[in-house]
């Protein structure tokens, strides 16, 4: 990715031999979604989710979430079946609105299963 945009998941749940994280951000909506894969996770514990809420290049620097912004962030976090594909063991969440502090968008996991999806969502005009 590009430097300053790091996508930071700590906790136990990130866990297992396989753990990818990527993110984009949806200028018509204003969102940022957050995609994890954590082979090891197991549904029982818990992760920290960290990125900027800004994009940081040249071209589209500075789009995003302003400091003091509020937003929530919604989670989906589930197992996908192997033989036929449906969703598993699914667990949604859903943040208290919080302010954006120091550039970043956080969210805490009460657990975190193999995939979860997380969209920052702003919810209120800046």
């Amino acid at each position: 990715g590009q430097s300053g945009n790091d996508i930071v998941v700590t906790g136990r749940g990130f866990t297992g031999n396989e753990r990818y994280r990527i993110s984009s951000y949806n200028r018509s909506r204003n969102t940022f979604t957050v995609l994890i894969y954590a082979s090891g996770a197991n549904g029982k514990t818990s992760a920290k989710v960290t990125i900027p809420a800004t994009l940081r290049s040249e071209a589209y620097g500075g789009e995003g979430f302003a400091d003091g912004a509020t937003y929530i962030a919604r989670v989906i976090s589930k197992e996908i079946n192997r033989v036929n594909g449906s969703d598993q063991n699914v667990n949604y969440q859903e943040s208290k609105p919080v302010k954006v502090a120091n550039g970043l968008l956080n969210v805490s996991l009460k657990s975190m299963q193999t995939f979860t999806t997380i969209e920052f969502m702003r919810v209120n005009k800046q």
